[in-house]
């Protein structure tokens, strides 16, 4: 068996060569398939044809490997013959991976594949190796770059011939499980807000889709594990209370505004939650084995702070004095609600309400959880020794345990409260959280922080101290991530998503490095767009939490609620962006656009970053007129006067979405997540479209 394999191996080594597959306007390559090719083969076929076609003006054909071709070279794609006569055989090839090698009659693209809903679903966990293997071409043979979606933001380098050399790599995601979080990208959707129909909705959204499968978004492994027990109170709410928190009432039951019980968390420490956890997993054995989308017990809490205070769960938290002065804790005065649950038992900035910074220092309950993760492990070991389970390090209990040290086996959904502003000081506090998590026996964690979901439409660029965060986790045990979320401010976020996103297949790239990806695609006007991007940089590292929740506090949004979360940050928007930062702006943009004079495409750029800047600073004449008119309602001021700010107001909105109409072709921004916000928290008169269904 060994000889024959050495054999393969010289064999193919002496089949290296190199060949010329286009010049003189004609192609001597094609596009081989299997006959049956898989979501990965089929997807990567055509992306390769697409790439090349718009490098070489002129596309190959693709054709299916029992067809006979008339040409001497081929691109071999996925599980073809010629993969397996150079000695790969794709059964056995780890997920993810890829192989690229040149052989006697072109080159083989191979790759570790799975079949999901489509490639690229991000839940069901398909695996595009072959796919992977191709777009390593692309962009190390080629020379493509794609800096944001849509054909303005591809890099596709032109050229008259193209040379295949001799090529033997090979290699595999560094991620098992990469994830941003799409918003509004479901085919559930049935009404959309902010587009001016269902097509321009569905171009956007499957324009950016597409360029998180370029980056290699997707999962091998399924680590994406949600609140784990929000459907147990419409279970066992009445035949088994004892199962949930015990609140300062006495009593278990769900939250005041939470009917359902979705967000009553859990009795940790009872043994028969965890028989009843075991027994659900145990039964789940059969469709696990015959499938590799679950492999874990999950074990994340729902969505809130821990709040039991039995005697039980109070006796596996580590002693802590902010119990003794905690309102909740110590007093059980502080009858909690849904809408209050996190801003009083957790010091966290979720950007959900602002900054609602909390005084009062509160208890971690890190331990009962650790404790909890451990007991429940322990049961599931005596069924299966492989077994594993997940948890959250969230809410009240991100810092790491102090007392309880945990199994290799268990991997943690590490959720680090943050939001805008986001400092150094703030990183520095989610690294000390990862370190001190790893000290405690964790191995693996998914890294899962809500900071893409601040800044809405906005211009901001924290992306240097957030991909340093990356950097950090990729070097401390992050097997996976799962970002909350991608708004889609292409145009406003555009270096910091790039740099983020590239991250998750190249974790040891510098922050520099990446800029000058984003910049050199404006050359000769990249030293003008570092400015600019270095100028919303300064700009968005200078706001303190003090100033911010300030802001918050005036900016309220129709409930009472302060504004500048993530879903209302537009409402602090003209108070945090006065009119000098857009003059200031576009003058960096003008300077740009004089240095770019004659180069079509780069202006273009230019102009997509003005049409960011355009759509800004029309959201934040709207929110002026928004807050002139409302305080005018709140002071009951005369009502000629009212109906002039109601006008003024009308006619900025209109300006706002005539011009987002105009350009939601362009993938500026995901027009649909800031209306729904702006229609939520303020009422602006978006119009809502409902979605048909397609028909399948």
């Amino acid at each position: 068996m060994r000889k024959t394999l050495i054999t393969l191996a010289l064999l193919c080594v002496l089949q290296l060569c190199a060949f010329t597959a286009f010049e003189n306007g004609k192609w001597s390559a094609d596009i081989i398939t299997p006959d049956n090719p898989n979501h990965a083969e089929d997807f990567a076929a055509k992306e390769l044809q697409y790439h090349l076609g718009k490098a070489l003006g002129k596309k190959p054909a693709i054709i299916k490997e029992s067809q006979k071709s008339s040409l001497p070279y081929h691109f071999y794609i996925g599980g073809t013959k010629a993969a397996a006569a150079c000695g790969v055989d794709k059964s056995k090839l780890a997920m993810d991976s890829r192989i690229i090698r040149s052989v006697k009659d072109g080159i083989v693209f191979v790759g570790g594949d799975r079949n999901g809903q489509s490639v690229g679903h991000q839940w069901s966990v398909a695996c595009q190796g072959t796919l992977y293997a191709v777009y390593d071409y692309l962009e190390n043979d080629l020379g493509v770059k794609w800096i944001w979606p849509g054909e303005l933001g591809e890099v596709i380098p032109a050229r008259t011939k193209l040379e295949v050399g001799k090529i033997d790599r090979s290699g595999i995601e560094p991620l098992v499980a990469r994830r941003m979080r799409e918003s509004g990208y479901s085919s559930n959707v049935k009404t959309i807000t902010g587009w001016s129909s269902v097509d321009a909705w569905r171009k956007f959204m499957e324009t950016q889709h597409l360029f998180l499968i370029r980056h290699r978004m997707g999962a091998s492994v399924n680590l994406f594990h949600n609140h784990g027990f929000d459907s147990y109170w419409k279970t066992y709410g009445k035949i088994k209370p004892e199962l949930f928190s015990l609140l300062t009432n006495g009593k278990r039951e769900p939250l005041k505004g939470d009917p359902p019980g979705q967000y009553i968390t859990m009795c940790v420490s009872n043994p028969e939650l965890h028989k009843i956890i075991i027994q659900k997993w145990r039964s789940s054995i059969p469709r696990r084995k015959a499938s590799p989308y679950t492999y874990m017990i999950n074990l994340c809490e729902n969505d809130s702070p821990g709040m039991c205070l039995c005697a039980n769960c109070r006796a596996w938290d580590a002693p802590d004095p902010a119990f003794a002065t905690s309102e909740y804790w110590g007093k059980k005065q502080d009858p909690l609600t849904r809408s209050g649950r996190f801003h009083r038992l957790s010091k966290v900035k979720w950007g959900e309400e602002g900054d609602k910074v909390v005084m009062q220092r509160q208890p971690s309950l890190s331990d009962r959880y650790a404790k909890f993760y451990m007991a429940v492990l322990k049961e599931a070991k005596k069924i299966d020794p492989n077994a594993k389970v997940i948890g959250y390090a969230y809410a009240n209990y991100t810092q790491p345990p102090v007392e309880t040290k945990l199994d290799k086996d268990v991997v943690l959904n590490m959720v680090p409260g943050t939001g805008f502003p986001y400092s150094q000081e703030d990183s520095n506090n989610i690294r000390g959280m990862i370190t001190g998590w790893r000290k405690a026996g964790i191995k693996e964690f998914v890294f899962r922080p809500n900071y893409m979901l601040m800044g809405g439409n906005m211009p901001m660029n924290l992306g240097r101290i957030i991909c340093g965060d990356f950097s950090f986790a990729a070097k401390n045990g992050m097997i996976g991530t799962n970002y909350d979320s991608l708004t889609g401010a292409w145009a406003n976020h555009g270096m910091m998503l790039y740099a983020l996103i590239r991250l998750h297949r190249q974790p040891d790239l510098s922050y520099d490095q990446m800029m000058k990806d984003y910049c050199d695609i404006f050359a000769p006007a990249d030293k003008e767009i570092a400015e600019y991007i270095k100028f919303w940089e300064e700009f968005s590292s200078s706001i303190t939490d003090a100033e911010f929740l300030k802001l918050c506090s005036e900016n309220k949004d129709r409930f009472g609620n302060l504004g500048g979360g993530h879903s209302s940050f537009y409402l602090v928007s003209a108070a945090l962006y006065p009119r000098k930062l857009f003059v200031q702006a576009n003058a960096i943009l003008d300077k740009a656009e004089k240095r770019a004079k004659g180069n079509a495409v780069v202006l273009k750029r230019i102009a997509f970053l003005r049409k960011g800047l355009r759509d800004a600073e029309l959201s934040r004449n709207c929110s002026a007129a928004y807050k002139a008119w409302q305080l005018a309602k709140a002071q009951n001021r005369p009502r000629p006067e009212r109906v002039k700010l109601s006008t003024e107001f009308k006619k900025a909105f209109n300006a706002m979405a005539a011009f987002r109409a105009s350009v939601e072709g362009d993938m500026v921004a995901n027009y649909g997540h800031f209306a729904t916000y702006e229609k939520y928290h303020a009422s602006w008169p978006h119009k809502m479209i409902k979605v048909e269904t397609k028909k399948k």
